[in-house]
């Protein structure tokens, strides 16, 4: 198995609001949310300005596959963000569970990560998936980390 993989999750509609890290190992090494955004106005904790974020997301990102559930909307958000802030863009190798999963699991009704996750039987923390705790980036991080072994699981069988 690919050792060198973080997992991600990101929030946001055009630019980055929250963001966390699992590592391969499927512990939380990062999370943060974006300093002075509106949907982040109760929360004290791991705020940061977007710059920050994005450098610090890099250093780690940059040694690694990412690995995201539909990437495409994560790139989406991380690429415009860059941009907006006029950070150059890396070339980082994404992973898209998304699409790894039309290919493992074919003919499933869904493939969104709450279908996903109750179709395989997933559980964080002894849990089932919860679509009242989907969309914040953790706890989807932590779900498409299971998905992801699941499928890494499927093809080495």
């Amino acid at each position: 198995m690919d050792k060198n993989f973080v997992v991600i999750d990101t929030e946001g509609k055009d630019e980055l609001t929250e963001i966390a890290i699992i590592d391969a190992q499927g512990v939380l090494i990062y999370e943060a949310f974006v300093k002075d955004h509106p949907s982040n106005e109760n929360i004290r904790l791991k705020l940061k300005t977007r710059q920050e974020i994005l450098t610090e997301f890099l250093a780690i990102g940059q040694f690694n596959s990412i690995v995201c559930h539909y990437a495409e909307h994560d790139v989406k958000i991380i690429s415009n963000s860059f941009k907006k802030l006029a950070l150059p863009w890396t070339n980082l190798k994404f992973i898209c569970t998304f699409e790894l999963a039309k290919l493992t699991f074919t003919n499933l009704p869904s493939y969104s990560l709450e279908y996903l996750s109750k179709y395989l039987g997933l559980k964080i923390k002894n849990k089932y998936f919860n679509p009242n705790f989907a969309h914040t980036a953790k706890y989807d991080a932590l779900f498409t980390h299971q998905l992801y072994l699941k499928i890494l699981l499927h093809h080495h069988a």
